[in-house]
């Protein structure tokens, strides 16, 4: 029972970071029962997989023996994922494909961003991860440029 509510600590941080401005939930407003069903699901789901990728970005940390600089700029073990996650706000991600449909690839730009430290998170989160961002020019299959291609259109 203790180690329960010890743990609890962990649930209401998450609580706490969806009521804050960076969840952007009270932007939404909602009155169909189903739609503010659909949206609790949502945000469950996206809580838990900001728990798992936090936990990876920690446990690869501690792996590699790399740290981020929090908000003070002083090096920490345990950063938390909205702290990587906004390393990433600098980042230019460009979609180019071509008018067929047929071919299309990814051009990133880190012109501003902390290289250093995004380089750390990425390699704390696993090889998938930097070879996104670090392969130049990512090809898209003509499936996945399609499917690109009417995401960006809306």
């Amino acid at each position: 029972m203790l180690s329960q509510y010890k743990g609890q600590g962990k649930v209401e941080r998450v609580f706490r970071f969806m009521k804050s401005h960076d969840f952007r939930l009270s932007e939404i407003i909602l009155k169909n029962e189903n739609r503010i069903q659909g949206l609790g699901c949502l945000m469950g789901i996206s809580s838990l997989i900001y728990g798992i990728l936090e936990i990876k970005l920690r446990q690869g940390l501690e792996k590699n023996n790399e740290t981020l600089l929090n908000a003070s700029n002083k090096p920490s073990h345990r950063p938390t994922l909205l702290q990587a996650i906004n390393l990433f706000q600098s980042v230019i991600m460009v979609f180019i494909y071509k008018k067929d449909l047929k071919s299309s690839k990814i051009t990133i730009n880190f012109s501003n961003a902390d290289l250093y430290q995004i380089k750390i998170v990425l390699r704390a989160l696993g090889p998938t991860y930097e070879d996104f961002y670090f392969k130049n020019n990512c090809n898209l299959s003509p499936k996945d440029t399609k499917k690109l291609h009417k995401i960006l259109s809306k």
